[in-house]
């Protein structure tokens, strides 16, 4: 599963994306259990990459499949948005903020401010 996950500096008020610095920049991924919910994969990811305190954040949904002919599986990209701004969002993993330019921000903001853009995730309980 990949996250792409924004948040908004406050002193700016300028987009921000979620990018891991491992080895070379690129969104962050984990591994979907096939006997967990990707709803529980994906709190498991945030409490470690944000702490036990993750701020309050809304995934908004399913924004990318990538299937693998080649390979027995499939890639899901995530849309996850930060209410809080990024001063009071503490990272603990090997990622970083970086801010995303105007014209990507552009073509972000109707993804996240507009209902259908994504497919929904609903929490089955």
């Amino acid at each position: 599963m990949r996250l792409v996950i924004l948040i908004k500096k406050r002193s700016t008020n300028r987009l921000h994306v979620l990018l891991s610095e491992k080895t070379t920049l690129h969104f962050p991924t984990c591994e979907i259990n096939p006997a967990k919910s990707v709803h529980s994969t994906l709190r498991r990811f945030m409490v470690e990459m944000f702490g036990a305190d993750v701020a309050q954040h809304r995934p908004l949904g399913l924004l990318n499949i990538e299937a693998d002919p080649s390979a027995d599986g499939c890639c899901l990209t995530l849309l996850v948005v930060f209410r809080p701004p990024m001063e009071e969002v503490p990272l603990i993993g090997k990622c970083a903020w970086h801010e995303l330019s105007q014209e990507v921000e552009k073509k972000l903001v109707p993804l996240v401010s507009s209902k259908n853009s994504t497919v929904e995730l609903h929490v089955v309980r």
